[in-house]
């Protein structure tokens, strides 16, 4: 899963550093190792982004360097982008830079590289050094990256250079992490539009050409059969209400969920007090108190596969009664739905992938179990009813840190 990788590379990253530092004595020494052991126990739902710049401020000035400037060349994106930490107040977030300025800043034929250059050098005076700038630069993936320690301090030795090596690896998978975890979010963003694009295409918008069709048949009818044209417009006028109703549960199925401080649990009786509001179904909920730390990110997932699955049971499937229980193991959770409606086109059970192989059951509901790493079955009895068993697997919670004396 996508933290478990970001958390693993930073902690593998981390050790190779602290490693090395054994072999660098010194303040500055001890202050970098401090620096990594921090880096070390950073939270997995801790923003990369500010937690690369605040270790380039701090770079800095273990260092005793005038600044500190990492470039980063995303490959996918074919763009440059530029930290800085220097003395005037805070570390700058992420700058795009013109494509013009690429080969002034990355060597795309020598991509990994160390250098010492002193003040007459054109880096140098590129960026105002006065005395010295030490260069590493590393590349994976297409990706590249540049650290550039204007003017610092200390000595710049080969035990130092070959600590800053390390350093800039770890910084440089940092990096990556920034805008892997920007794509994610924008295709979960593309995939939220997607939904709510097929609630409209699916509700209003057939509504209102049912609107059009029925004012067209009044028109005719009105002089002829005013009667008839009554009893058409009072059913024109409960379609109208019936409209309204959806609409407002639209708009309450936009607003975000306060996941901050909620329980799994809390979270999914939210979804099922949602699901009840739309009236014509009765929602069961079965569930002890969960005991697993289930991080942020699953709890969302999961609270979106639960409204889904209720709205598909009370528009498509015409369900009346819905049970659903969530069940605790030592390292996941189950999550079952329930409902006695029409069911899917489909009969027998399927796993995810037999989903994904025959182009059925739930779209969205399948997206959100494969960014889970989840096991979702799908059971369907057309006529009677359907069952969605989705397992996630919880990662284990981050050991805590203790507090020095």
């Amino acid at each position: 899963m996508l933290w478990v990788y970001i958390a693993a590379t930073i902690v593998f990253g981390t050790v190779a550093c602290a490693a090395a530092l054994r072999y660098w004595p010194g303040r500055r020494g001890k202050r970098l190792e401090q620096l990594l052991e921090a880096l070390f126990a950073m939270r997995v739902g801790q923003d990369v982004g500010q937690v690369l710049c605040e270790t380039l401020d701090q770079l800095r000035g273990i260092l005793g360097a005038r600044s500190v400037m990492l470039f980063f060349f995303e490959a996918q994106e074919e763009q440059l982008y530029r930290w800085v930490a220097g003395p005037d107040g805070p570390p700058q977030s992420v700058t795009e830079m013109s494509p013009k300025e690429n080969p002034r800043w990355i060597d795309f034929n020598e991509p990994s590289r160390l250098d010492r250059y002193t003040q007459e050098h054109p880096l140098a005076q590129r960026v105002d050094a006065k005395k010295v700038v030490l260069s590493v630069s590393c590349s994976a993936r297409g990706n590249c990256a540049r650290l550039l320690v204007i003017d610092p301090s200390a000595d710049s030795g080969n035990v130092l250079f070959a600590t800053l090596r390390r350093v800039t690896d770890m910084l440089f998978s940092l990096a990556e992490k920034v805008f892997l975890l920007r794509r994610v979010h924008l295709r979960a963003i593309d995939e939220e539009r997607d939904r709510i694009a097929q609630d409209f295409h699916d509700g209003p918008l057939q509504t209102f050409f049912s609107f059009d069709m029925h004012l067209q048949f009044i028109r005719q009818i009105l002089e002829t059969h005013p009667e008839q044209a009554a009893q058409e417009l009072e059913l024109l006028q409960e379609l109208a209400r019936d409209q309204g109703r959806e609409l407002r549960e639209l708009i309450m199925e936009m607003r975000p969920v306060d996941m901050e401080g909620a329980s799994l649990l809390s979270v999914l009786r939210h979804a099922v007090e949602g699901g009840q509001k739309g009236g014509g179904i009765l929602v069961r909920m079965l569930a002890d108190e969960v005991v697993l730390q289930v991080p942020r990110r699953i709890c969302r997932a999961t609270y979106q596969v639960l409204r889904e699955a209720l709205n598909n049971a009370r528009k498509h499937a015409r369900a009346k009664h819905v049970v659903v229980a969530l069940e605790e193991g030592p390292d996941f959770f189950v999550l079952t739905i329930d409902d006695d409606g029409l069911g899917f086109k489909f009969s027998g059970a399927y796993n995810l992938d037999q989903m994904e192989e025959q182009r059925i059951g739930p779209v969205s509901i399948k997206q959100r179990a494969r960014q889970m790493d989840a096991e979702l079955i799908v059971e369907s009895t057309p006529g009677k009813g359907s069952r969605l068993r989705l397992k996630v697997p919880v990662p284990a919670a981050p050991p805590a840190r203790l507090e020095k004396d």
